[in-house]
């Protein structure tokens, strides 16, 4: 491309690229085989080189929709390294940087992240002074002009770094300064060869003295160059202000002066009211709002209407103006009618003039006489089409709206085009059928609503963005702007930093402000809430109770219980409350624990006791319980009866009741009676032998003997067979059911012999096997 070419935008964007939204490199499928396009041939060599070592997956550029919202960043966002600011706030500094590290091929073009080596053409930005490679800002300005959104803000782009709108592509290379066109490498100077004065970045401020006006011309000053842009005196104005009628009471400034600001009385375009304003606006007139009344030119009427600017219109009785009757039937000369107040002739015939009702093919007429005011009522029908042409309707032509149409009641019910509302309009005929409500849901990022009409599918992203930094509660770690709207906050992987009020270090990382730091986990010695033991708890845990019994004395203020809940804080219990506990006090009678409700230190009430007392029968196989009332009165029945029987025998007259036995026992039953016969044989003969068997072989031999007995004989053959032939032997028994292949399992085991269960549960069986 040269300076005396016509300059395309479109051309400089690879075909299969030109309609895409998204921005990035070129590149054939071989990497390193770049399809560039460069001024001159001169710059291609180096820059082949140069595009040989980009990698396409690790750079790319960026939409520029996408600026608004987030930087072009290497793999994704990165963070804000403060060390290397593009946009320095001392413009000798940024001078400095800019010679050095071109100088020494240092600096990076932040569109393709790539090195700007000397002999490449440049470009920089006059607002920021970032420098980049002329061909990456090209294809920036170039795809962002090509996007339609580019079109709703003019034909402006947007500087990568900040953001500045710029109005042109740049076409050719040129010095920093814009003096040179295309300039010559040349080796170890800056990257062209201008003057010295010529250089990247702001130009030093200038220290020559001038001497000149001051801005009211009053003065003659001397300031030094850089600092003469404005030249002020300590004197007024005192210039005539556009009002002419005060003077400029502002000190010594350029440009003009500003508005008057005294009070002056403005009148409205009819003269009819007046208000006080500003000097400045006492030239400019306002409507009142009334009629305005001013007489017209043929000074026989009024102006009818509202408070306006200009001249009135005419009188619209005037005979220039009204030149036939009302219908249009009969011509008026000036001879008939030479001035305003000069009625209107009528010409007596039909109106005739065509009404909005009796359909769109044959609409009716006015068949009243010749007449000033609007024509009256048709009284007839029409039948037409209704609007939406769905229906034919017959109506009177009184209800027809003033443009004629037909309306039905037909109610619409078709769905809008979001797809959610249904159409409410009656005799309906719109073929789009846009539902006009607002969206108004929550975007992605959860702070702002969608304000676009309702539409179909999702809403757009946020499109709002800031441009101050994110950082985390910490602030080590930190997101450059511009900062989409909805992002969260970093994850930051430092500590936290809010101190604990424990004293213990911090053992979590940095987290959101809005949430709270964890308890802290540190294990400490606390004692119980019941002061029963020492307990290693978290520190964050301010209150631990152990499981014991609280046990404390002295409670209650009318008993001597002690508290039985677990281990607690503050009180056992309140002043007000009631022992509820069982009173454990020992019968005087039988022993036992009260246990009725505690009723203080009073005696306790002369009650029965139920408490439980177990009894057996004689040989004590059989048990029970009864309350204690019932076995007292029982041993007192049985004493007595013992009593009575000796008293009868007649041996003695005197009893000692000290050898009676009082306790009551239970009826043995036939199982006692049993046990004692087999208890007896036991004595006479010996006791029984105990079977080899376990219970549940037992149990099965009785169910079924003789399934035991044929599984036996087949155990005893199989080891005849072993021992006869001296080698080991198997058999295999039929499929059955799991009870009967335990039974084989128990009787192998029991006679030495080796058993398992084979195939699948339908046709399990069961081999046995016997080794020598």
């Amino acid at each position: 491309m040269t300076s005396n070419t016509a300059f395309n935008h479109r051309n400089l964007v690879p075909r299969r690229y030109r309609n895409s939204n998204r921005i990035r490199h070129s590149f054939d499928n071989r990497r390193g085989n770049s399809r560039r396009v460069f001024q001159n041939d001169n710059t291609l060599s180096s820059l082949q080189n140069d595009f040989n070592t980009f990698n396409i997956s690790n750079h790319s550029f960026v939409p520029p929709h996408q600026i608004r919202g987030l930087h072009h960043i290497r793999g994704g966002r990165r963070f804000v390294n403060r060390s290397r600011n593009r946009i320095a706030t001392n413009d000798d500094d940024l001078m400095h940087r800019l010679l050095n590290e071109l100088s020494n091929q240092t600096y990076e073009c932040m569109v393709c992240c790539e090195i700007i080596k000397r002999e490449v053409p440049v470009w920089n930005c006059k607002a920021c002074y970032n420098v980049f490679h002329l061909r990456c800002i090209q294809d920036w300005a170039v795809l962002s002009l090509n996007r339609e959104e580019s079109h709703q803000s003019g034909n402006n782009w947007r500087c990568p770094a900040c953001q500045n709108e710029i109005n042109s592509v740049p076409e050719e290379y040129e010095c920093f300064c814009g003096k040179v066109r295309n300039p010559e490498y040349v080796h170890g100077d800056t990257p062209h060869p201008c003057t010295l004065l010529c250089h990247p970045g702001p130009c030093p401020p200038c220290n020559a003295t001038i001497t000149r006006l001051c801005d009211c011309s009053k003065e003659m000053l001397q300031k030094k160059c850089d600092k003469a842009a404005e030249m002020k005196c300590s004197a007024h104005c005192n210039k005539t202000l556009l009002c002419n009628r005060h003077k400029c009471e502002v000190v010594c400034h350029s440009g003009d002066c500003p508005p008057c600001k005294e009070t002056a009385v403005i009148s409205c375009y009819c003269n009819k009211s007046s208000k006080e304003g500003l000097c400045s606006l006492s030239n400019l007139m306002y409507s009142c709002g009334e009629i305005c009344e001013k007489p017209l030119q043929c000074l026989k009427h009024k102006c009818s209407l509202l408070c306006h600017s200009g001249e009135c219109k005419p009188c619209d009785k005037s005979p220039n103006i009204i030149t036939s009757c009302p219908c249009g039937k009969m011509k008026i000369s000036l001879e008939d009618r030479s001035t305003c107040d000069d009625p209107i002739p009528l010409c007596g015939e039909v109106c005739d003039k065509i009404l909005v009702c009796g359909g769109q093919d044959k609409r009716h007429r006015c068949q009243a006489l010749c007449h000033y005011e609007q024509c009256p009522v048709c009284p007839n029908t029409t039948k037409s089409r209704c609007f939406c042409g769905a229906n034919t309707v017959t109506v009177d032509c009184v209800k027809i709206q003033g443009d004629g149409r037909v309306l039905c009641s037909r109610a619409c019910k078709k769905k809008l085009h979001c797809g959610r509302h249904q159409c409410k309009l009656t005799c309906c005929r719109n073929n789009d059928h846009i539902c006009y409500q607002m969206c108004n849901k929550m975007l992605n990022c959860g702070i702002h609503r969608c304000d676009d009409i309702c539409h179909e599918g999702g809403c757009q992203p946020c499109l709002n963005s800031t441009f101050d930094e994110l950082t985390c509660t910490c602030g080590r770690t930190v997101l450059e702007p511009p900062i989409r709207c909805g992002t969260k906050r970093p994850v930051c992987q430092f500590s936290c930093t809010i101190p604990r009020n424990c004293g213990h270090p911090v053992a979590h990382a940095c987290h959101y402000s809005d949430t709270p730091c964890p308890p802290c986990s540190q294990l400490v010695e606390q004692i119980c809430l019941g002061g029963h033991q020492s307990l290693t708890v978290p520190c964050s845990v301010n209150e631990v109770a152990c499981s014991r019994i609280c046990n404390k004395k002295d409670q209650y203020p009318n008993c001597d219980h002690l508290c039985m809940r677990t281990c607690h804080k503050g009180r056992c219990v309140s002043e007000e409350d009631i022992c509820k506990q069982l009173c454990t006090k020992h019968r005087p009678i039988c022993s036992h624990p009260c246990n009725e409700p505690c009723h203080g230190r009073t005696d306790c009430p002369a009650t029965i006791c139920k408490s439980e007392i177990p009894i057996f029968c004689e040989c004590k196989r059989i048990s029970n319980s009864m309350p204690c009332y019932e076995y007292q009165r029982a041993s007192d029945q049985k004493k007595s009866v013992l009593v009575a029987n000796l008293l009868k025998s007649g041996e003695d007259d005197e009893v000692d009741l000290t050898s009676i036995d009082p306790t009551p026992y239970l009826d043995c039953n036939d199982f006692c009676r049993r046990e004692q016969w087999l208890r007896k044989l036991d004595d006479a003969f010996g006791p029984p032998e105990e079977s080899k068997f376990n219970d549940w072989i037992l149990e099965q031999a009785r169910e079924n003997p003789a399934f035991v007995s044929s599984v036996e004989t087949e155990m005893k053959r199989l080891v005849d067979d072993c021992i006869q032939t001296n080698s080991s032997c198997q058999h295999e028994f039929k499929r059955m059911n799991y009870n009967k292949r335990r039974l084989i399992h128990e009787l192998a085991e029991h006679y030495g012999l080796d058993s398992q269960s084979l195939d699948r549960e339908a046709n399990r069986h069961v081999t046995v096997y016997a080794f020598r």
